[in-house]
C-alpha cells in the first residue's frame, strides 16, 4: 500500500522474506513512477505533523517545552500561520485559562522537502487558584500559498494539572436497531468529571425476570480516541439478533478498571431484520 505522495522518479523497492528460523531474503527490483502515476489527493497530505497530540502534567509552576514537527511533503514552497482555538465558546476546561503558552517558530516559510520545528513552552502559574485535572484546547497550523489560503491541520494539547482527578459519566441515551444480521447497541455518554476519558462499557440485557439474556461489550466509536470533560461520545456493541419485545439494559460505563457511570433502562426492541 502507497501512503506517501510519489513523485515522478527512480525508486528502489526491496522485499523482505523471512523463512526457517530467522533466516531472510531481500529482493530489490527498481521502479520508474511516471507523471500521473499514483496520484492522490494532495488536501491533508501536503504536510506532515508530529505528534498528533501534545500532552503534558504540570505542577503549579510547572513548565513543559514541546516541539511540533512540521514537514513539506510537497515539490512547493508554503507560509505558515499559527493560532490558538478553545475547544468550543466558552469552553469550561479551556487550556488557555490554565497555562500561559508562547510558540517560537524559526520561518514562517516552508521550503518544497523540508521540515521546521517550532517549540510550544507551556507554563503554569504557581499561584493559580485552579483545580487538579485535564485542560484543553487547540493550535492551529493554517498553511498559504502566498496570499491564498490552502488548508489547516489542528494539534489538540492536553494539560493535566497534577492531583486527584475525578472520573465519571453520565448515560444520555441508549439505541438499538438490527443491521446486517446482529442487533447493534448505541450508548450516548458525556463526561462529567474533569479529565478526558477512553471509556468501555457493558450492556447488559436483561428480559422480565432479571435473566440476563446477552452481555455486550461496548467501544468507543471508531475514529475517537476519549471524551473531553463536558463533551459527548459514543459507545457501540452488537451482539445475536433478539426477538421484539420490551427488556431492560444495565450498563456500566468503565475507566481504567473503574465504574465511572451505571444505569438501568427499558429498551424497547421492534420487529427484527427481515431476512434475504
Amino acid at each position: 500500500m502507497v501512503t506517501e505522495p510519489l513523485f515522478p522518479g527512480e525508486y528502489d523497492v526491496r522485499l523482505y522474506v523471512r523463512y526457517a528460523d530467522g533466516l531472510q531474503i531481500v529482493q530489490r527490483y527498481p521502479v520508474t513512477v511516471e507523471p500521473g502515476q499514483f496520484v492522490q489527493t494532495e488536501r491533508g497530505n501536503r504536510l506532515r505533523l508530529q505528534p498528533d497530540r501534545i500532552a503534558v502534567t504540570l505542577r503549579p509552576g510547572g513548565i513543559s517545552s514541546q516541539v511540533i514537527q512540521i514537514e513539506n511533503r510537497m515539490q512547493e514552497s508554503y507560509s505558515l500561520r499559527f493560532s490558538a482555538r478553545d475547544i468550543e465558546p466558552e469552553y469550561p476546561r479551556s487550556v488557555f485559562a490554565a497555562v500561559e503558552m508562547q510558540l517560537r517558530a524559526p520561518s514562517p516559510e516552508l521550503e518544497p522537502r523540508r521540515m521546521v520545528r517550532p517549540v510550544l513552552t507551556l507554563r503554569t502559574s504557581r499561584d493559580a487558584d485552579l483545580a487538579p485535572g485535564g485542560y484543553y484546547g487547540y493550535v492551529d497550523v493554517h498553511v498559504l500559498q502566498g496570499e491564498t489560503y490552502v488548508e489547516t491541520y489542528t494539534v489538540p494539547i492536553y494539560v493535566i494539572l497534577d492531583g486527584p482527578a475525578h472520573y465519571a459519566a453520565e448515560i444520555i441515551g441508549v439505541h438499538t436497531e438490527a443491521f446486517e444480521g446482529e442487533q447493534t447497541y448505541t450508548v450516548e455518554v458525556r463526561n462529567t468529571g474533569d479529565i478526558h476519558i477512553s471509556p468501555r462499557g457493558t450492556l447488559y440485557l436483561k428480559d422480565e425476570s432479571g435473566t440476563i439474556l446477552r452481555t455486550i461489550p461496548l467501544v468507543l466509536q471508531p475514529g475517537v480516541d476519549d471524551i473531553l470533560p463536558n463533551l459527548s461520545g459514543l459507545l457501540i456493541g452488537s451482539g445475536v439478533l433478539v426477538d421484539p419485545g420490551v427488556y431492560t439494559a444495565e450498563i456500566r460505563i468503565i475507566e481504567q478498571d473503574q465504574v465511572i457511570g451505571t444505569t438501568e433502562v427499558p429498551l424497547h426492541i421492534e420487529t427484527a431484520e427481515e431476512e434475504g
